[in-house]
């Protein structure tokens, strides 16, 4: 019995580290983009980890999109709340075909919706604009 319940403690405080990660990703995004007036986000500034792509997918993103955007199956719709949540963008880090992690950042902190389906390589996932309001060039 004492296994079992050290087993869920173990689980439990994994967990709540992963949402430690993805909220302090998120949150360094938000800063980032703040901190240039909204005109600029370098992914790969703020992650702890190497991917090899960052792929967004916007407010009620399907399966099949989300398949034909990452080049993979991935259940998205089961994973995560993007087909259904109109608030958030969905950024997710691949790393040989497989997501490494993701995040579902608020698009209140930095809206990349109009990049939906849209993936960039790990050396070239700079975001730029000239004001909050142009649309994100990369």
């Amino acid at each position: 019995m004492k296994k079992v319940i050290i087993f869920f403690i173990i689980i439990f405080l994994t967990s709540c580290s992963n949402n430690k990660e993805v909220n302090k990703i998120s949150e360094s995004i938000y800063s980032q983009l703040k901190q240039s007036e909204w005109k600029v986000t370098d992914f790969s500034k703020v992650v702890p980890f190497k991917y090899e792509r960052v792929c967004i997918l916007g407010p009620y993103t399907l399966n099949e999109s989300a398949e034909q955007a990452l080049g993979f199956y991935w259940d998205v719709e089961k994973e995560t709340e993007i087909s259904s949540n109109d608030g958030i963008n969905l950024i997710a880090f691949i790393k040989e075909n497989k997501i490494i992690s993701y995040i579902e950042h608020s698009r209140a902190k930095g809206d990349f919706s109009k990049l939906s389906r849209k993936c960039l390589d790990y050396n070239n996932s700079v975001l730029t604009r000239t004001t909050r309001k142009d649309n994100w060039v990369n």
